[in-house]
């Protein structure tokens, strides 16, 4: 437990950081969709917590956030 819903707030904290403009938007819509970066985020978390010495859900929370916003900017440079 204390290795996986850590590293779900550092995504949801990453995301916030980086969309928090767009969520009005999301409010609105009717779409459902399924953010895969945050689901790939919230593995590396793990892997994170597993395999890195130190506090275990310090290593998720940071693994997942800084995963999800590297991938997130990287995304982006992509479709810009």
């Amino acid at each position: 437990m204390s290795t996986v819903l850590p590293l779900n707030g550092g995504v949801i904290i990453a995301d916030y950081l980086l969309n928090h403009k767009h969520y009005q938007q999301l409010v609105n819509s009717n779409k459902k969709q399924i953010n895969t970066v945050a689901i790939i985020a919230v593995i590396i978390g793990i892997l994170c917590a597993q395999y890195l010495p130190g506090i275990i859900p310090l290593n998720s929370v940071l693994g997942s956030a800084i995963s999800y916003i590297v991938i997130m900017l990287l995304l982006r440079k992509v479709t810009i």
